[in-house]
Formats: C-alpha cells, structure tokens, sequence
C-alpha cells in the first residue's frame, strides 16, 4: 500500500453530481428530507480527500486488476442464470466443497479484470504464483478481521508480474461479516432486514463468493468463511437471498417520514472540481 495522507476538505460539486450520489450511494434517513436540489447550481459539501503517492503499475494500462469490475451478481436481472447462481453460492458463499464448475466461476467474474487475469495466470507461472500468494494473505486477513477488502471495482488492487499494489482496497468497517451473517439468518427466517444490513450483506456475500471462487480456480485450500460453523442456519433459499439483496431502484423517491425537511448542501459561488 503507498503512503497517503487523508484529510477532510470543503469540495465543490454541481447539483447534478450530488443528486446522483444521494439516489446511488446514501441510505435514507427518516430523521430529515432531501432539500430539491437545483442541478445548474453549485454546493460546497465537506469530502474525505486521500492523497497517495503516485504508483507506476497503478498507470499502466496493460497492467491486470484483481476486480469484479462492478459485476455484482444480486444486481443482475433475476432471470439470469438461477442454477448458476445457486451453485456459485454453495460452493463459494456457504463453502460445500466439490468439484471446481467452470461454468459457475464463469457466471462470477465474467466480463470483469478478475476473468482477465485468471486467464493470465494460466500462461504466466510467476503471475500465478503472485496471484496465490496475494489471495492466500487476503482469506487470512478476511477471516481474521471480519472485515471486507474493496475490490469491487478496477484500479484498487493492481499486479504488475513482479509484485502487487494495494492502492485503495481497505474498507475500513469493522465486523461487517458478522452484520452479513446475521442478515442471511434474517432472510432465512422471513425477516426483514434495514438499508444498512441489506448494504454490508450486499457487499459481503459478493466480495466472498469472488474470492472464494478464485481460490478455488487457483487451487488453493482456505476459504473464507462467512457463515461459520455452528450457528445453526438454516438451509438458504437463494432466489430470497437474491430479493432482499437487489438495490432499491433509484428511479423510486421515498418521503420522508418526518415531514420536516433539512438543509443538508449549500450553494457557492465558485466552480466545482
């Protein structure tokens, strides 16, 4: 990982921009509404800034990623692949182990800088052997900490045959695998789960199912485990799991409860970044 340094800033963004972000990215809160945001105008909003120092690899084009690419299995269309999706999640969400399904690792990573570098590791030996090594570390680390690593879209985790970047890959949430856990139990029972719940479940079980299955490719014994043995599951119904999981179609505006509204972002004269 190359050194940074973090810092909150004042960041100037169009209305445009943050009325995306908030239908995309921020759980509703039932405390306040959304104010109407003008899209021509411009808001000065406080962001976490990083700045790190400039890796090569992280530049080269050419350089594979270990990334799902935005492929999120729960986000594709229900149809798609049902028997897929149910053998993907028992061999690399609840860890029954058989043989490895070409065609299940398939429906995981297609389209995505994860396909593309399996199929490198498969004609470069000491790329296969730095993948192993990084992917070794991460189930510890995964299984240690309980915690998520982002790889969920390109540029966070670069190889570049030699050695491996970690450039942006920490999630920083603590014990989100227990959250997601518990979640599915939820599920299982017929319960309902919150935005919260539904957002580290989401993220969870497709960070797991990914990397489990690239373990498996690569021939690598450990898993990481998010349902642990023990607990007392029961048997999970996948078309439910995948239900409950689907992101909220941002086309769909909730109202507040409170009917009361709160200024969250105020304009500013100057131009955004």
């Amino acid at each position: 990982m190359p050194p940074q340094t973090t810092r909150v800033e004042l960041v100037a963004l169009r209305g445009e921009t943050l009325d995306l972000l908030r239908h995309r990215d921020v759980l509703p809160d039932p405390r306040r509404g959304w104010p109407q945001l003008d899209h021509s105008a411009i808001y000065h909003v406080p962001a976490m800034i990083r700045i790190q120092r400039l890796i090569p690899a992280a530049a080269e084009r050419d350089n594979p990623h270990f990334s799902l690419s935005m492929r999120f299995l729960e986000g594709l269309d229900a149809d798609e692949s049902p028997r897929l999706y149910s053998v993907a999640n028992d061999s690399w969400v609840l860890n029954r182990r058989g043989d490895f399904d070409k065609e299940a690792f398939k429906h995981v990573v297609h389209g995505t800088q994860l396909e593309r570098l399996h199929e490198l590791t498969e004609s470069d030996p000491k790329l296969r052997e730095n993948v192993r090594d990084f992917v070794a570390r991460l189930i510890d680390y995964s299984n240690e900490t309980r915690m998520l690593t982002d790889f969920g879209g390109d540029g966070n985790v670069v190889f570049d045959g030699a050695s491996y970047h970690l450039i942006d890959a920490f999630y920083g949430m603590p014990n989100v695998f227990d959250d997601a856990e518990r979640a599915l139990g939820q599920i299982g029972r017929g319960e309902a789960i919150s935005p919260q719940d539904r957002n580290k479940t989401f993220f969870s079980v497709n960070y797991i199912r990914a990397l489990n299955a690239v373990a498996h490719a690569l021939g690598i014994e450990k898993r990481v485990e998010l349902v642990r043995s023990g607990k007392g599951h029961q048997e999970p119904n996948w078309d439910h799991v995948r239900s409950a999981l689907r992101p909220p179609d941002p086309s769909v505006k909730k109202e507040s409860s409170s009917g009361e509204s709160a200024a969250v972002f105020f304009p500013v004269p100057f131009q955004p970044w």
